[in-house]
């Protein structure tokens, strides 16, 4: 038994080592923001959806330098295109779950005393979404990239702020082609690099 319990807190303290090796650890974060859906059935041309969008999410460093691994969870309501042509695609809700890997390099240039990195990252969602005013619902798994640009100031060391532009295909049942691009503003806190400096 005793050996047993040696040997768990080997392989706890192997796996939680990214979390406390590298320079800030691991992160929380909440994202919002707003984009587009571009979607198209198969008789029909393809027609604009404007939506807004909310999620949570945490990341982990890993062994490998420069990637990070995360996952979260979010909301997106998407509005109802135009009737333009005489018909329209019905808005909808759209709740998921994601999972990433990013890769994430610094920038050497610091304009204003800001730490500036870039990265990007490749991820996959499953959803469950509602067509407004029903109660029809459906899943489709998603695919998607991102690139992103994060500011941390010197200031506050253990806060940043994240541009994020994604591009997301939709495997939609419904749909001849789906995808959807929000645009979003991540507010992300490292608890190491805040614990450090109390």
């Amino acid at each position: 038994m005793f050996k047993k319990n040696i040997y768990l807190f080997f392989i706890f303290v192997i796996l939680s080592f990214p979390l406390f090796s590298q320079n800030r650890g691991f992160s929380i974060g909440l994202s919002g923001g707003t984009g587009i859906a571009l979607n198209k059935v198969l008789s029909y041309s393809l027609k604009i959806q404007p939506g807004i969008d909310y999620n949570l999410y945490m990341d982990f460093p890993l062994f490998i330098q420069d990637f990070r691994i995360g996952g979260g969870f979010g909301y997106t309501h998407w509005s109802a295109s135009s009737l333009s042509g005489g018909y329209l695609y019905r808005g909808y809700s759209d709740t998921y779950i994601k999972l990433f890997l990013s890769l994430q390099k610094t920038i050497p240039y610091r304009p204003f005393g800001l730490n500036l990195s870039a990265g990007g990252r490749i991820f996959a969602e499953a959803s469950i979404d509602e067509y407004d005013y029903t109660n029809l619902d459906f899943f489709y798994p998603s695919l998607g990239l991102e690139a992103f640009l994060e500011v941390i100031s010197e200031i506050i060391p253990f806060v940043s702020f994240t541009a994020v532009l994604p591009y997301i295909y939709n495997l939609r049942p419904d749909m001849q082609y789906s995808s959807s691009h929000p645009f979003s503003v991540q507010l992300k806190l490292y608890p190491i690099v805040l614990w450090r400096s109390l």
